[in-house]
């Protein structure tokens, strides 16, 4: 039976054999591609009570990722594939605050500028055109565009301040 156009299909689905443990299990996820896969399948194997786990994308042209996990001692896979998740959202929120961190510390404005509202400033207006805060200039350009940068020269991003 074919589905209705109105219905969303899920984006995580879950395939086990019958009769199959709860320790062997293959999980679909839809709109997905290498980016998380790969990702998912590091956290997932940094786990020593994970057997296998690894994923494949069926056909180029799909976007799903079969993800299998399998592992010892009797553990359910999908306790292992929430803690993985879980494990790759504390590196991602590791990352950002470790930038803008990173960012406060070398010009400490940046942050009210970058994320307005949220640290208590409006932004100041930036003479950036290509992206409001950061942009690219070209080193030993003679009078041209700086903000593009050409292929004889060596870009370094600046921080516009003002």
């Amino acid at each position: 039976m074919a589905r209705k156009e109105t219905e969303t299909k899920p984006v995580l689905e879950m395939v086990q054999a019958d009769g199959a443990d709860e320790g062997c299990v293959t999980f679909v996820l839809h709109e997905e591609d290498h980016t998380l896969g790969n990702s998912l399948r590091y956290m997932v194997m940094k786990n020593p009570q994970v057997e296998f786990c690894g994923y494949s994308i069926p056909h180029p042209s799909e976007t799903k990722i079969n993800f299998r996990i399998q592992s010892r001692g009797g553990v359910p896979a999908t306790d292992l594939l929430r803690k993985g998740l879980k494990d790759l959202q504390d590196a991602a929120q590791h990352v950002r605050t470790t930038f803008e961190v990173r960012l406060v510390s070398l010009h400490p404005s940046f942050l009210a500028l970058a994320f307005p509202g949220r640290f208590g400033r409006r932004p100041r207006p930036s003479p950036c055109t290509s992206f409001p805060f950061l942009f690219w200039r070209a080193r030993g350009t003679k009078g041209q565009n700086k903000q593009t940068p050409t292929t004889t020269t060596t870009p370094r991003l600046v921080i516009c301040t003002s």
